[in-house]
């Protein structure tokens, strides 16, 4: 199933923040993501560039596998 199609923007925000960096939204970060998700960004491509960033890189994501690319990206 796609990550976060049935959330409103702050609950998938913070989905995000909870199972893939494993912490609470910053405030910054969180209106970040959210101005990202009003101008129209995919939340296939918000929920990559989590996968991807860093700081998740940083982190044993054992849960969170990544399967496919842009709009195909799903979590199993």
């Amino acid at each position: 199933a796609t990550i976060g199609q049935t959330q409103s923007p702050d609950d998938f925000i913070d989905l995000l923040y909870t199972h893939m960096l494993r912490r609470d939204a910053d405030t910054d970060g969180a209106s970040y993501w959210a101005g990202r998700l009003a101008d129209g960004v995919d939340r296939h491509e918000i929920a990559a560039s989590f996968a991807l960033s860093n700081e998740a890189a940083g982190l044993e994501i054992a849960h969170v596998r990544l399967l496919g690319s842009g709009a195909e990206v799903l979590f199993a």
